[in-house]
């Protein structure tokens, strides 16, 4: 569900223009994108968190993500597989046989220093430029300072709902095969091209 945005915020922040108001937060970003583009790929695997603000009850699975540079991307859990080809984004819902094309959007943002994983950090506070747009209305990354690396990202949809990812198993530069960030629409799926 919410899944079909939340990680594209992680990518587009390592290869999107952002704007931000805060001193520190262009240099972090800076650096956090140097960090991200210094590699052709990226690889880890992530426990998502999402908490319903009106019932107060959450749900939690599993995924992997696959960055292979230039907005492209590939993540997937046992019910969606979603693709970013540089281009658009592709979300397959298995379970409702349907799949979405979306473009790709920028976001802006402010710092704020903390501990992340026992470590020195900052988490990097994100607002969509184009609040008509957005179906999120705010998200956060975790990264540390001496690595740049993203640990955490938080999202908050336009009902306030929140869904926050715990990546692990970090990987800067696995081998990755170019097919793996291509999409095949599947033959009887409900189709919407929303780009």
């Amino acid at each position: 569900m919410i899944l079909r945005r939340s990680l594209t915020y992680l990518l587009i922040a390592a290869s999107a223009a952002f704007s931000a108001p805060s001193k520190s937060a262009p240099s972090a970003l800076k650096e956090i994108r140097k960090k991200y583009k210094a590699t052709e790929t990226f690889s880890c695997r992530f426990r998502e968190v999402f908490e319903w603000k009106m019932t107060g009850e959450s749900t939690a699975r599993e995924g992997s993500i696959l960055i292979g540079g230039e907005k492209r991307f590939r993540i997937e859990t046992p019910e969606q597989l979603i693709i970013g080809d540089g281009a658009a984004i592709y979300r397959h819902n298995k379970l409702r046989g349907q799949v979405m094309i979306e473009g790709i959007i920028v976001e802006a943002g402010s710092l704020s220093p903390l501990a992340v994983e026992n470590a020195e950090g900052f988490r990097l506070d994100l607002k969509p430029l184009d609040r008509e747009k957005a179906l999120v209305s705010e998200a956060m990354l975790w990264a540390t300072t001496a690595d740049y690396v993203v640990r955490r990202i938080q999202l908050v949809d336009l009902s306030g709902n929140q869904t926050t990812y715990y990546l692990t198993g970090i990987e800067f530069g696995p081998k990755s095969d170019p097919g793996q960030f291509q999409f095949n629409i599947p033959p009887g799926v409900e189709l919407f091209d929303l780009r």
